[in-house]
C-alpha cells in the first residue's frame, strides 16, 4: 500500500499549532501591489519559501518575464491561465508580480525562474 499524504507530508508548524487565519489562504493581488497585504504574500522571501515550483507556475513566470525583459522572442502578449476556483491563478500572478520586481532577497530564484530574465 502507498504511502499516505501524512507520512509523506509535514505540515507547518503554524498549521499544526493552529495559529494560521483564515486571510492568510485569500490572496488579493491588489494587496500585494498596494503594499498592504499579509507578510507570507507581501514578502517575497516568505512567498517564494512557502511556495512550490509547479511546472505550471515555472513556465508562466518564464513566459512573462521572457516578454518583460525583450528576450521573448514569439512569446505571446497574452496568457490565458486555464484553471478552476483553487487552481492558482492568483498565485501566479503574486508570483509573477514578484519577479517583475526582482524577486529581491530570495535564495532559490533559479527553482522558479532563470534569474537572468529578472530585472
Amino acid at each position: 500500500m502507498p504511502p499516505t499524504i501524512f507520512q509523506l507530508c509535514q505540515p507547518r508548524p503554524d498549521v499544526l499549532s493552529g495559529a494560521t487565519r483564515d486571510e492568510q489562504f485569500m490572496a488579493d493581488l491588489s494587496q500585494v501591489v498596494n503594499g498592504t497585504a499579509l507578510p507570507d504574500y507581501l514578502d517575497p522571501v516568505l512567498f517564494f519559501r512557502n511556495t512550490f515550483p509547479t511546472r505550471g507556475l515555472r513556465e508562466l513566470m518564464k513566459a512573462v518575464c521572457l516578454r518583460l525583459s525583450g528576450k521573448g522572442g514569439e512569446v505571446s502578449p497574452i496568457i490565458r491561465l486555464g484553471t478552476q476556483y483553487g487552481g492558482g491563478k492568483t498565485h501566479g500572478l503574486i508570483a509573477i508580480t514578484h519577479a517583475a520586481r526582482g524577486m529581491k532577497g530570495v535564495a532559490n530564484v533559479a527553482d522558479f525562474v532563470d534569474p537572468a530574465l529578472l530585472p
